[in-house]
């Protein structure tokens, strides 16, 4: 009973989202089965009965279901900051018949890769290489922030504008309007809420007591409160989207003198530059360790990403049989090393303008074992290495060998 009070306060609560509405059955979201057997093994603890039951109560009552999202508490803790209700309804729900009513957007276009939940596990990710971005984390690879910090609006709306190169992941300009690719970001950003406060309440819950009845209504009257789901939870991660702006990187942009296009371009000066940059590629800008002496991507190639390495700790506990049956079982995907880039191809998956470059180096790749430049480096150090790596598609070792030509002998 003492539960049932504490949820009926929860829900009556200022929320956003949708909170009418009928049709068929809703789809659930999946239960992150990974990140519990990860912490049961930290803790020693068991999820499983009432401990679950009451972490997924929770997660209902505050974010709704795919169908009818909402955000109970969401303006207590300043949701409204991060994503609207509009945006929200547009993207929600099934797919309708009347395509040009513009609603389930996300299930048309992104569950059958990134799943309904947001864990990168829809129907066709097993498939896929390299798999679809699990939003339950927070982390998002390609953005101006810094490593550990939330992407900004523009950040996402480039990645869903124009896709991501060498990847599944496809261009929506031509197919969506600005307003629905809002739509499609702000239910992304909730998605990855939603996952952020599932991990949070599952280590919580971890901590806590149900041995016994008296232990489970104290376990109970404090996890499941305002004070600890919207005012700790909640508005600890809404903090970290909100302010993802102000830790956006800024550069005053790539000297015109390099720019081509620019009526400043001086071909010396970018071939000095070139030439710094390569030195630095291979000195104190450690990027041979990864990207190997002749950039081809083949300097390491065994580690993973951060998505991996959050259940196994390390790259070598990978190998570890009964660690790797266990997260297999609990629903992982298989394990599957991240290879550096291969800079000859001229493929750049988070943009090939200079200025994306610039973030990939000076901020690092968030989840990837790429980390930021050292704070030894200059701004023009890193301008250099951007140049350096620019130019590496067009030297002639990276174009195709010339092949003999075969012309049949005439009689």
């Amino acid at each position: 009973m003492k539960r049932l009070r504490i949820f009926w306060a929860l829900l009556s609560m200022p929320m956003i989202g949708l909170v009418t509405g009928c049709g068929t059955e809703s789809p659930d979201f999946r239960v992150n089965n990974v990140y519990m057997e990860k912490i049961s093994r930290e803790l020693d603890v068991k999820f499983a009965g009432q401990r679950q039951e009451d972490v997924y109560t929770a997660l209902t009552a505050m974010f709704g279901t795919p169908d009818l999202p909402v955000v109970t508490g969401g303006e207590d803790a300043g949701v409204s900051d991060v994503l609207s209700v509009e945006n929200l309804h547009l993207a929600a729900g099934p797919v309708i018949k009347d395509y040009e009513a513009g609603k389930g957007l996300y299930r048309q276009h992104c569950a059958h890769c990134h799943g309904v939940t947001g864990d990168g596990y829809g129907p066709t990710a097993k498939f896929l290489n390299p798999y679809p971005r699990d939003f339950r984390m927070g982390t998002f690879k390609f953005k101006s922030t810094p490593v550990g910090y939330r992407p900004t609006d523009d950040d996402l709306t480039r990645i869903v504008r124009n896709g991501i190169n060498g990847t599944a992941m496809p261009s929506f300009k031509e197919m969506l309007d600005s307003g629905q690719i809002d739509a499609i970001v702000d239910y992304v950003k909730y998605l990855a809420l939603r996952g952020q406060t599932e991990r949070s309440l599952i280590s919580l819950s971890g901590d806590y007591g149900y041995e016994t009845p008296e232990e489970t209504t104290e376990t109970q009257a404090e996890l499941l409160s305002k004070e600890v789901l919207v005012d700790e939870i909640l508005g600890a991660i809404v903090e970290e989207w909100t302010s993802a702006s102000e830790t956006a990187t800024e550069a005053e942009g790539r000297d015109p003198v390099y720019d081509f296009s620019s009526p400043e371009f001086d071909q010396s000066e970018l071939d000095e530059s070139i030439a710094r940059g390569q030195q630095l590629y291979y000195g104190a800008g450690a990027c041979v360790t990864c990207h190997g002496p002749t950039q081809l991507g083949d300097g390491q190639t065994t580690d993973y990403d951060n998505w991996t390495k959050d259940f196994f700790g390390e790259a070598a506990k990978v190998a570890d049989a009964e660690l790797l049956d266990a997260y297999l079982t609990a629903g992982g995907l298989p394990p599957r090393n991240i290879i550096p880039r291969n800079l000859r191809q001229g493929v750049y998956r988070g943009g090939r303008r200079p200025i994306d470059i610039y973030w990939r180096v000076k901020n690092g790749i968030d989840g990837t074992p790429m980390p930021a430049a050292s704070s030894q480096l200059t701004d023009d150090d890193v301008w250099d290495i951007v140049n350096f790596v620019l130019s590496v598609p067009y030297q002639s070792l990276s174009q195709p060998a010339d092949m003999p030509e075969f012309v049949r002998d005439r009689n």
